[in-house]
């Protein structure tokens, strides 16, 4: 029910695999990476998210993250008195 809810803005933090250009350029084998994002829900009743995708597109070639165990998600929810609301969860994979 969100019809009491004027946004939820999420971020999905976690760590994965390096790519091998990462490496090459020094990096460390495993990276933190991260998606952030909000949701406008003002007159909305209900919402349903688009899926996220743990990786990158780029020219329409989608590349898939590798070596994720977990997923920290949080989220903060901001009602139509002004009250702010945050969760956050971890997610094994």
């Amino acid at each position: 029910k969100a019809s009491d809810i004027t946004s939820v803005e999420y971020q999905l933090t976690y760590e994965a695999d390096s790519t091998a250009a990462e490496q090459a350029e020094g990096g460390e084998p495993r990276v933190q990476r991260g998606i952030t994002g909000e949701a406008q829900l003002t007159g909305e009743t209900s919402f349903e998210s688009e899926w996220l995708v743990l990786g990158s597109e780029s020219a329409g070639v989608k590349r898939y993250d590798k070596g994720v165990d977990s997923v920290m998600l949080t989220l903060k929810v901001i009602k139509k008195d002004g009250k702010i609301y945050e969760a956050e969860k971890s997610l094994e994979l």
